[in-house]
């Protein structure tokens, strides 16, 4: 069984304030504590929202650093890009301060890329603060596609990469996604989903009867773990 805390709202308005507010007030916490934070966000139509309300929050913006879960390997001008959307949602408003790092490099092959990007990425040792995932219908989360033939490499908390390439079978773009080993560290993990057809699989995977890649990381997470929900 997973047992996250579960935060079900009536609608999607309040649960959008809700989790930006949450969120805002964990990274104040951790700035108050260590002078920095980590906010890691993910792409996707559900989060957009959520995102310009959490634009909105005051804090020292400049001392976070914000970065996706996973990004395809589009150009940032792409309509599909991950990067693309958090800057017009997220990065404006109070959190125009906020230090970005993109997973797209320009010039660059996917398969290249994660070791290129290591060294960029060196102050994920330290952790990350919040960790905003989504979930798709086949169980997904970030760019850990249950059907890559390489799914049990990509689950491996014996891959001490940041970053690994992913090709889906079943979803277009090839993806670089934060590494499983990465994803479980986070301080903070919420799993932010709407609808009743998310919900249904959602108590599928926490309860065990459906094995899919946001179960293993909800399993394996290190540090506080919540469920927000509305239909």
């Amino acid at each position: 069984m997973i047992c996250p805390d579960e935060y079900l709202y009536s609608d999607t308005a309040v649960l959008n304030a809700a989790l930006s507010a949450s969120v805002a007030e964990t990274l104040r916490a951790r700035i108050s504590a260590h002078g920095k934070a980590v906010l890691v966000v993910s792409g996707g139509s559900t989060p957009q929202m959520m995102l310009q309300a959490l634009s909105q929050q005051k804090l020292d913006w400049s001392k976070v650093t914000i970065l996706l879960a996973d990004e395809r390997w589009v150009d940032p001008s792409s309509d599909r890009s991950n990067e693309k959307m958090v800057r017009a949602c997220l990065l404006q408003n109070e959190a125009k301060d906020a230090r970005f790092k993109g997973l797209h490099l320009s010039g660059c092959k996917p398969d290249e890329a994660p070791s290129r990007l290591e060294e960029g990425l060196a102050f994920l040792e330290e952790g990350i603060d919040v960790l905003l995932l989504g979930m798709g219908e086949d169980g997904h989360t970030a760019s850990l596609f249950p059907c890559a033939e390489n799914i049990s490499d990509l689950l491996s908390e014996q891959n001490d990469a940041k970053t690994v390439m992913v090709r889906p079978q079943t979803a277009p773009d090839t993806r670089i996604s934060l590494s499983f080993g990465v994803l479980v560290k986070a301080g903070l993990t919420c799993l932010h989903i709407t609808g009743e057809m998310k919900k249904e699989i959602w108590q599928k995977v926490s309860s065990g009867h459906l094995e899919a890649p946001v179960g293993q990381v909800f399993k394996k997470a290190q540090g506080q773990i919540r469920l927000y929900w509305a239909p």
